[in-house]
């Protein structure tokens, strides 16, 4: 569940019409940000809304290259003076199975 703090905050910047300055992934230690960051239904300069956020939430937990991603793994930052905000996601990498290889049978 979402911390209430975090809600909150999500609150705030929708309710003040905030704008996305930087969204940035935790975790991933061998996908590249670019793969991730296509999941992602905002831009830096967007309005935030919560509706894109948790779309975007869906949108990364649909990759088979991670573990599904919540609002959990989401951390708000915001710059009330700018009315910006910040969003870290965390995401966790499956592992990657690894077929065994079989040698060709000669017939």
């Amino acid at each position: 569940m979402q911390s209430e703090e975090q809600s909150r905050l999500i609150e705030e910047a929708a309710k003040n019409k905030y704008a996305v300055r930087r969204v940035e992934f935790v975790g991933n230690e061998t996908i590249r940000h670019s793969i991730l960051a296509r999941r992602v239904l905002f831009s830096e300069g967007d309005i935030f809304t919560r509706q894109l956020l948790e779309q975007t939430v869906r949108n990364l937990s649909k990759l088979k290259i991670i573990k599904p991603v919540s609002l959990n793994d989401v951390v708000v930052r915001l710059d009330r003076e700018e009315k910006l905000i910040d969003f870290v996601i965390k995401v966790t990498e499956r592992q990657r199975s690894r077929k065994p290889h079989k040698p060709d049978r000669a017939s």
